[in-house]
């Protein structure tokens, strides 16, 4: 069970003294003077209740989620912004919202929790002695290529002791995940996601990209040992995509090209990618490891100097055995990437 973080003072004698609570102090019973100056601690029980106020925004439906009165949640969210200093929930009769300060504090919270899940488990599982779960986040370029499918194999076969857990999402939510704890690491290719400072990387492999388009687009003609760029640019692009990049940074192909496509759309599956220019919705660039999977009326075209990595990704926090001989074993398995 996790246990509170409760701040306790106690006098000389052994006895506890009689403390009223203040923001950012404590002050003795007598009332004027402080007592000991010392930062209120916070009560993680008050940080879930803030969370899950947060999701529901609705202090009834709130505290039926997590078990206890409206009243007894209403005096912990307040004890909470004392703690604080100021408010984190705007408070209206219709309506309830966070504060920009809530906001930013919620977001915290969330690392804070995720990680003291992760640390509860982790020693859970050396305890008990039982399976640990490694929870591994991928993107789906990854998922379709065979190098994750050997990842898993060899994760079988190699770790017996650890579970590996996989989720699907798109780069951008890939690295939220990451930095909020809810993920032990990361395979992927980033494609333009930042992951957060500091981050442990390990690379996996590296592959080029592909322009392709349906055949009887005739977008991918060479004229003179050169694309036709300018035709090219009118086309609409269909990019892998949840990256923060904006819609209309440009994309170069060659060395010779760069150029802002007219129109673009951004997918979050490759598979979804695959099906939009097999129906001739527009090109796309894809990892060339995918091209297997394109159909007969879809033609492609290497992208020479483009060239995608795929990685793995840790918070160098994220220290605990079941991670650590995860990554040794990607270490062994791709030794020279």
């Amino acid at each position: 069970m996790r246990a509170a973080l409760i701040h306790e003072a106690f006098s000389p004698s052994g006895e506890r003294p009689n403390f009223n609570f203040y923001p950012g102090r404590f002050f003795s019973a007598e009332g004027s003077r402080p007592a000991i100056q010392t930062p209120a601690m916070i009560d993680t029980r008050y940080l879930k209740s803030f969370a899950v106020l947060a999701k529901y925004m609705h202090f009834r439906r709130a505290a039926a989620a997590l078990g206890i009165s409206q009243p007894a949640l209403t005096q912990q969210i307040r004890a909470l912004e004392e703690t604080i200093g100021g408010p984190l929930i705007n408070r209206t009769n219709r309506t309830m919202s966070l504060t920009p300060a809530g906001e930013v504090f919620l977001e915290d919270v969330r690392r804070i929790l995720a990680l003291m899940d992760r640390a509860e488990r982790n020693a859970e599982d050396i305890f008990d002695g039982r399976i640990a779960t490694l929870r591994l986040g991928v993107c789906s370029a990854t998922a379709m290529s065979g190098i994750f499918a050997e990842v898993i194999r060899e994760a079988q076969k190699r770790l017996p002791a650890i579970e590996v857990i996989a989720e699907e999402h798109s780069p951008a939510v890939l690295s939220r995940k990451l930095a909020a704890g809810e993920l032990d690491c990361v395979i992927g290719i980033t494609f333009g996601s930042e992951f957060p400072e500091g981050t442990v990387s390990l690379p996996v492999a590296s592959c080029h990209a592909a322009l392709i388009a349906r055949r009887d687009r005739h977008l991918l003609s060479i004229v003179n040992g050169k694309i036709d760029a300018e035709k090219l640019a009118q086309e609409k692009f269909i990019f892998y995509a949840m990256a923060d990049d904006p819609p209309d940074s440009p994309l170069a192909l060659e060395s010779t090209i760069t150029f802002v496509p007219r129109k673009s759309i951004r997918l979050g599956s490759l598979e979804l990618i695959l099906t939009y220019v097999d129906e001739g919705y527009g090109a796309a660039v894809v990892p060339e490891f995918i091209l297997p999977r394109i159909r007969e009326q879809t033609e492609s075209l290497p992208i020479n100097n483009f060239l995608m990595e795929i990685k793995a990704f840790r918070l160098p926090s994220s220290n605990s055995p079941k991670v650590l001989k995860f990554f040794a074993m990607l270490s062994s398995l791709f030794p020279s990437s």
